[in-house]
């Protein structure tokens, strides 16, 4: 996984992420954290993202020290994404994170 590999790290270190979209399940969440050093801080569910703003998401990524956003696009209907959730361009301006795609 991209992710996993993208930072070089010690022994034992995991990368902290946040994540948008998928169930209470969060399957592509648990394998991209089985496959490599992905820590979930917070995950909101894709029902969920409708009802956040910028201020949430800076906020998930605070207390999680999050250094990357994950968005799980296949939770979001084709093109929705861009239109319905204009703020998600605004994660990848936040202090500390960086591009990463996991899926």
């Amino acid at each position: 996984m991209p992710l996993c590999m993208s930072s070089p790290r010690g022994p034992g270190e995991t990368i902290p992420l946040i994540g948008f979209g998928g169930n209470h399940y969060a399957a592509r969440e648990t394998d991209i954290a089985l496959a490599g050093r992905a820590a979930w801080g917070h995950i909101a569910h894709t029902r969920e993202v409708a009802g956040m703003d910028a201020a949430m998401i800076r906020q998930m990524a605070a207390l999680s020290s999050a250094e990357v956003a994950y968005i799980d696009r296949k939770a979001f209907q084709g093109g929705m994404l861009s239109k319905k959730y204009p703020f998600f361009s605004m994660i990848l301006v936040f202090p500390g994170f960086r591009r990463a795609n996991c899926g």
